[in-house]
């Protein structure tokens, strides 16, 4: 694994916990902010997209989250 990697998986997993706490306090837009940037540094991050598909489900964007 280079370092570029390492460091893309670092960025996408501390987004994806900011979206995480974001989704704990009821801040779903934020929340899936957060996952579609995790995404978009690191697009293997499986974490991200199921947590976007869970957020965009409790905004009642069922057809969008079936997309992830």
């Amino acid at each position: 694994m280079t370092n570029k990697n390492l460091n893309q998986q670092t960025t996408s997993i501390v987004e994806i916990e900011k979206g995480n706490r974001f989704k704990q306090q009821g801040e779903l837009t934020e929340a899936v902010n957060c996952y579609r940037q995790a995404i978009s540094i690191d697009p293997l991050a499986i974490e991200a997209y199921q947590s976007l598909a869970v957020a965009l489900k409790q905004q009642g964007k069922i057809q969008e989250a079936t997309n992830y």
